[in-house]
């Protein structure tokens, strides 16, 4: 079931009549089926995540948020059975916790978002961390199914060891180097506009497409670039 708590989709020339405040739609949530057929992709914003029983073991399967309300770990807790979480433009400062289930996990614009660690193995297959401000470090420990990785932005440092990772992009980052580990299968690496001024791609032994265009500080010398 898609359940869209933002956009009433009024008539053509037609103004949405009313919006639902944040308690309005934490009450309507709690009404849902616990019901293990009920698989619910919600479309959500300016309320929190709750870390409480009810949120935590709902049937959201997937989970699409914009807007304030989440700032802080009680209120930014994405449900146990959710395998897609977009927080895009929130006031989410961090993350934890996060799903066993979880898939793909975007999280972009979140500009209280800070430093990010996740210091746990998780199974996250697809990760966005694109465009959050102030978002400077991400350490992202060891990720065994983490196959594509997106960190544009302000992020200077990313490390980590991927070894399934199939696509790799750092474009328009502050990134000056490549830290992942066990990389052994990216067949993509997108470094274009960064800081980057030399680059050992020799560990990278299956690469196939590699973008390093507009990088201002690449060095001029022979052993610049390693494949």
């Amino acid at each position: 079931i898609k359940l869209n708590l933002n956009d009433s989709k009024p008539p053509k020339g037609k103004l949405q009549k009313y919006d639902m405040s944040s308690e309005q739609k934490i009450s309507s949530l709690q009404t849902l089926s616990s019901n293990s057929s009920l698989n619910v992709d919600l479309v959500t914003s300016d309320m929190p995540l709750p870390k409480e029983s009810w949120w935590e073991n709902s049937r959201i399967v997937s989970i699409e948020t914009t807007g304030t309300g989440m700032s802080g770990e009680q209120n930014a807790t994405i449900p146990n059975n959710c395998k897609t979480a977009k927080l895009i433009s929130t006031d989410i400062t961090e993350l934890k916790n996060i799903p066993s289930v979880l898939e793909n996990l975007s999280l972009e614009k979140n500009n209280s978002l800070g430093n990010l660690s996740i210091s746990n193995q998780t199974n996250i297959k697809s990760l966005d961390l694109n465009k959050n401000d102030n978002l400077i470090s991400v350490d992202l420990g060891t990720q065994q199914v983490l196959q594509t990785l997106n960190v544009g932005g302000s992020i200077e440092t990313l490390t980590g060891e991927l070894p399934e990772l199939l696509e790799l992009d750092v474009s328009n980052s502050n990134i000056s180097s490549i830290d992942v580990t066990n990389a052994v299968k990216v067949k993509t690496l997108l470094a274009n506009s960064t800081k980057i001024s030399s680059i050992d791609a020799t560990n990278f032994t299956s690469l196939e497409v590699i973008n390093l265009s507009d990088c201002k500080q690449l060095s001029s010398s022979l052993d610049a670039i390693k494949l």
